[in-house]
């Protein structure tokens, strides 16, 4: 009995501490806790949003080369002034979540464009799956609560909250000062595949890889079809055409990129002129509004103010 006097204060002492322990919590952290164990959406089921109407449905039949060009040159407009004119509010949601919030209310997602593949998750009563970024605060988190959101978790370290949310509220809460932006849920990524069977081969080594893919890049380039340099198309061969050895790959492959579609960016292609000299020469492909069959030339956008027309040699490149 004299041993166990002698261990009651010290009893006494540690429960204490954690009786103040758990009383200093702070509110987020209480109230992140209250959130994350009432285990929202165990049952709820997730899809991908699928608008009325597919993007693919809206173009007409028997629509020409040209045609398509020029309606995605008018979608991508109407896009870009959409953006502009958007609200404070607005700007804090990221464009998918916001197209399918409108795209749910029965609206379109931008002037012009009848429908988008937004890729945002929803379940069946059309609530959205969003991380959100925030100053998480307990206040936050009532607010939330009080708007029909379902809280999946919150940390405020991190300034993060993954939760269920009403579209008709996605804008509203864009507005709260203590809300940063509001995007689709991001997913997880792991860092490796495993292998699925009971035992997972062993990897070869750094050195047997590099061997044997220098024993087969031998074998095929004997075997490869004599060819010229340079690409038989236009005044000029790119010296890129040589230094990264292309004319190996098309010798090797029998490949020559017939079909593809290539998108250059830059200031401008054709504010002096140089875009009309390379389709005189053959070295950029007719207009598709000119000769819509393919291979041919759609200019988007061109700067007319432009010094120079940087975009003409990145055209030149992958367009040969």
């Amino acid at each position: 009995m004299k041993q166990y006097r002698h261990f009651r204060p010290l009893l006494v002492r540690v429960s204490l501490v954690a009786a103040l322990f758990m009383i200093s919590l702070t509110p987020v952290l209480r109230a992140q806790v209250l959130q994350d164990t009432k285990n929202f959406g165990t049952d709820l089921k997730f899809h991908k949003f699928q608008p009325p109407v597919q993007p693919e449905a809206a173009v007409a039949a028997g629509t020409t080369q040209a045609q398509s060009d020029a309606l995605t040159t008018q979608q991508i407009m109407a896009l870009e002034q959409d953006k502009a004119l958007r609200t404070p509010a607005q700007q804090k949601i990221d464009s998918n979540v916001l197209y399918t919030v409108r795209m749910l209310a029965g609206k379109a997602p931008a002037p012009g464009i009848a429908s988008l593949n937004t890729g945002v998750d929803v379940d069946d009563s059309n609530n959205l799956i969003v991380d959100i970024t925030a100053n998480v605060s307990n206040s936050l988190l009532q607010q939330l609560n009080d708007a029909g959101v379902q809280v999946w978790n919150s940390n405020a370290r991190f300034r993060s909250i993954r939760a269920v949310v009403p579209s008709a509220q996605i804008e509203a809460i864009a507005a709260w000062p203590d809300v940063i932006f509001i995007s689709p849920k991001i997913p997880a990524i792991t860092a490796t595949t495993h292998w699925p069977g009971p035992v997972r081969p062993v990897r070869p080594s750094f050195a047997l890889r590099a061997d044997r893919i220098r024993k087969l890049l031998s074998a095929a380039l004997l075997q490869a079809r004599p060819i010229t340099n340079g690409t038989g198309q236009g005044a000029v061969t790119s010296e890129g055409d040589a230094a990264h050895r292309a004319v190996d790959a098309r010798g090797t492959f029998g490949v020559t990129g017939a079909g593809l579609k290539i998108g250059v960016l830059s200031n401008s292609v054709n504010a002096t002129g140089a875009l009309t000299t390379a389709q005189a020469s053959g070295d950029i492909p007719p207009s598709c509004s000119v000769n819509p069959t393919p291979p041919c030339f759609t200019l988007i956008q061109d700067d007319v103010n432009s010094a120079d027309d940087e975009g003409d040699g990145g055209a030149r490149q992958h367009t040969r």
